[in-house]
């Protein structure tokens, strides 16, 4: 009697202790759940860093840069770097996590920076204890050529995974987010930023730009660098929504500064050191006049030339400077374009021609507003 007596109470007990676990795991889970949502992933982007991608939407940015019909410029320009890992590799050879991954992951930044190296990028994630193991184990399944260490830093663990395709790949995996980098110093840079509240966020340049997130599947870019003809000893962040399709990705944003009026002031000067410039294959102003003319003498500058002229055409008269040109005249004469493209845009500029470069500034209630946009030549 008394055996049966224990059994059952044995029974109830284990019952009990099996609800607890599993209310003690879903409370856990729905609180990592609404930590993920809750974290903003720009607290982990180091001061540092010159420009970061953005999206609350992994599939967002896989189904953008899917629909391009220059896959294989994209791969050279990409070649070796995260982003080409994670978007042409990781994803396209694991597509059955694909749904499960945008399930489980509510954010995704890529950083660079201004480095000579392809590899110099991070990849941070916002996403919940679910999503970080699966992450894990696509590394762990498909890309391996041994077994991963770890090593400590700050008391936070580092994963380092030696890979088949390219040296080692390093993680981190915090409260909230899953990191990853080819280069451990930067996974470094990352839980620095975090422990030490130095992000981006401490910037308050850039926290005049939007970063709550306004619309749902965006895509956007962040940058120091200066796309607009402004000195660039002025501090300034520059803000785009991307946009792409099968022969053209648009950039479209505005520019933020330490000193608007000041940047303003500059940009009206430098506006007026830009010289009109009617070439083939090469279109520039900063006059009104000028520009008004250019885009009404489009059809027969351009006869020869129709997707150039059809770039031109597609600029506002109303603009206060434009520039379009053939990605052959300026790799072929990059110091000459020195003052009107960013340092990065010049030194990569050979991946660029296979495109047109078309940009706009116009100025709208005391902002400069840029318009960027890169044609697929075929």
């Amino acid at each position: 009697m008394r055996l049966r007596l224990v059994t059952k109470y044995g029974a109830v007990v284990c019952v009990l202790l099996f609800c607890l676990a599993m209310g003690v795991y879903a409370y856990m889970s729905l609180n990592d759940a609404e930590h993920s949502r809750e974290l903003n992933l720009f607290e982990l982007v180091p001061s540092d860093c010159n420009s970061f991608l953005a999206s609350d939407n992994v599939n967002t940015i896989i189904s953008e840069f899917d629909e391009i019909s220059f896959q294989k410029e994209l791969r050279s320009f990409q070649s070796n770097s995260l982003m080409d890992f994670f978007i042409q590799t990781l994803i396209n050879e694991s597509s059955e996590h694909l749904h499960n991954i945008s399930n489980v992951i509510n954010g995704v930044v890529v950083c660079y920076y201004d480095t000579l190296e392809a590899t110099d990028d991070v990849v941070l994630f916002r996403t919940v204890r679910e999503g970080k193991n699966m992450l894990a184990d696509i590394l762990r399944s498909d890309f391996l050529a041994g077994n991963e260490r770890e090593e400590k830093y700050r008391h936070e663990d580092i994963v380092i995974y030696p890979l088949k395709s390219h040296g080692f790949l390093s993680t981190y995996s915090g409260n909230g987010v899953f990191v990853m980098s080819y280069e451990k110093y930067l996974i470094e840079k990352v839980i620095d930023a975090y422990l030490d509240k130095k992000s981006v966020m401490n910037d308050p340049v850039f926290r005049q730009t939007p970063t709550v997130k306004t619309l749902h599947n965006y895509v956007r870019l962040y940058t120091r660098c200066p796309f607009t003809p402004v000195p660039n000893e002025l501090t300034g962040w520059s803000l785009f929504e991307v946009k792409v399709n099968s022969d053209v990705i648009y950039l479209t944003g505005e520019s933020y500064w330490k000193d608007s009026r000041k940047a303003l002031d500059e940009a009206h000067s430098y506006f007026r050191s830009v010289p009109d410039v009617l070439e083939d294959r090469l279109v520039m102003s900063a006059d009104h006049d000028s520009i008004s003319t250019y885009m009404s003498q489009v059809p027969q500058c351009f006869a020869d030339h129709l997707l150039f002229g059809q770039c031109v055409k597609s600029l506002s008269p109303d603009a206060s400077y434009i520039l379009v040109a053939d990605g052959n005249i300026i790799a072929d004469d990059t110091l000459r374009f020195t003052p009107y493209f960013s340092r990065y845009m010049l030194r990569n500029m050979e991946h660029f021609r296979p495109f047109i470069l078309s940009s706009q500034i116009s100025e709208s209630e005391g902002r400069l507003s840029n318009l960027i946009v890169l044609t697929y030549k075929k």
